[in-house]
């Protein structure tokens, strides 16, 4: 149970409709409370906490331990997001949340009926890839560049930096051969860093990964091979050359 009470009441015509000169009790189905404002207690508090008054735009407005500033019901209502306690400036989910490089497509679903917010990744973009690959055996004695596809490249269709990888595996006629594969540019122009080296007439795999930046629509991605040293020739087998669009 709890303890139900009434005020007693004080009235004259000119603020209600009768005369009660006598404090009396009120009447809950007949009279109003009159006051600048409301503070609601619990089981043990005494306090200010939570406040229920009323503005000068004749609103009623309400505060608590979680909504330390006055707000009115209207604002209440809204259910309006934060993105923190700390926010300032409440909104709508679909005016919260942005992509700062637009690689993040946001819609409202449903306008007007059970609406919901729809992101969508275009993992198109940031995962893509191109790639080649071959299965003929190529054997060289040349110690200048060579072509490990036959004339087929990548092209580059989106400028950017790219992320190379060129793996294949080789073997020379002896145990003295040397064979370098590289990732070339626009033809079979090595580009630095990318040279991996294998010794040996046993088969063996070489990789290459190679970080490629400022690439332009049209560009084209090689893969190359070369005998380094040694008599005899050298040769390269199963291969395959990829290029990660980065971001």
């Amino acid at each position: 149970m709890v303890d139900r009470v009434r005020a007693r009441k004080y009235e004259d015509p000119t603020r209600g409709t009768q005369s009660d000169e006598v404090p009396e009790g009120l009447n809950p189905q007949e009279d109003h409370l009159e006051a600048r404002g409301l503070f609601l207690q619990s089981d043990t508090s005494d306090d200010e906490a939570v406040h229920v008054t009323r503005d000068d735009d004749d609103n009623a407005t309400f505060a608590d331990a979680a909504n330390t500033t006055p707000r009115t019901l209207t604002e209440l209502g809204d259910k309006k997001a934060k993105v923190s306690t700390d926010d300032t400036t409440p909104g709508w989910l679909e005016d919260k949340i942005e992509s700062a490089d637009a690689s993040v497509g946001i819609t409202t679903t449903s306008p007007g009926g059970d609406e919901k917010v729809n992101l969508a990744v275009d993992v198109g973009e940031t995962l893509r890839l191109q790639e080649i690959e071959a299965t003929t055996p190529l054997t060289t004695s040349s110690t200048s560049e060579q072509d490990l596809f036959a004339g087929v490249s990548i092209t580059v269709d989106k400028d950017g930096d790219y992320l190379v990888l060129l793996e294949t595996s080789s073997a020379g006629t002896s145990s003295a051969n040397e064979m370098a594969i590289s990732v070339g540019l626009n033809g079979i122009n090595t580009v630095a860093g990318s040279e991996r080296q294998g010794k040996g007439n046993d088969k063996r795999s070489l990789i290459s990964v190679k970080k490629i930046t400022g690439l332009v629509i049209g560009d084209t991605i090689h893969g190359t091979y070369r005998k380094v040293g040694g008599s005899g020739s050298a040769g390269v087998f199963e291969r395959s050359l990829t290029a990660f669009k980065m971001g």
